[in-house]
């Protein structure tokens, strides 16, 4: 299997020059599920759970948790010894959890999260009241299409970094566009304010 391969290769010592795993904490777990056979479980476990964080991310579906569990796998694969590109992926990963509830602009969280509840308070469907996304604070016409403009431009500036940057460009970039999105969650910094919509 995948899985114990690439435990077998981190958790080895090399004669000359630093093994993978720089913690030996994590080693000895590791040796723990190899010798346990723990491979089989966990090879099932990350391809399921790396396909479930996708599609909660593509679509946005409890955008924040899917967040959270992507970064607990980008934290392992880097215990491990593999840099890669998960130090990218694991900063990007923290953004999101900190901008979830931009994903109810987009994402299906805004049918789904009124129903379900966010962690501080529950919704119709566990016994509460459903909620509202909006807040107490009355919408206006210029707000609303600010929102989309800061959402569309957070969204534009990742991808271009994404796709074009390199290096600590990209990471800017993609810091400025976290940031936006989360300014657009948090309800701040709007530069319009008109009438309120009835």
């Amino acid at each position: 299997m995948a899985v114990k391969g690439y435990w077998t290769r981190a958790v080895a010592i090399p004669e000359a020059g630093r093994p993978p795993i720089s913690y030996d904490w994590y080693r000895e777990f590791l040796n723990y599920m190899l010798d346990n056979e723990m491979y089989v479980v966990f090879g099932k476990l990350v391809a399921f759970g790396e396909v479930l964080v996708g599609i909660g991310l593509l679509v946005g579906v409890l955008t924040g948790v899917a967040a959270f569990f992507g970064a607990l796998m980008n934290w392992n694969f880097m215990l491990a010894g593999t840099a890669s590109t998960n130090p990218m992926l694991g900063v990007i990963a923290i953004g999101v959890i900190i901008a979830w509830k931009t994903a109810g602009w987009w994402g299906l969280d805004r049918i789904i999260l009124p129903y379900t509840g966010v962690p501080w308070e529950r919704g119709k469907l566990l016994g509460g009241e459903r909620l509202s996304l909006e807040g107490d604070e009355h919408q206006t016409k210029g707000r609303y299409l600010e929102e989309w403009i800061r959402m569309a431009i957070a969204a534009g500036v990742t991808i271009y970094a994404l796709a074009y940057l390199e290096s600590a460009p990209q990471i800017i970039v993609i810091a400025f566009g976290i940031l936006m999105a989360a300014s657009t969650g948090l309800g701040i910094f709007f530069a319009t304010k008109a009438k309120v919509v009835a």
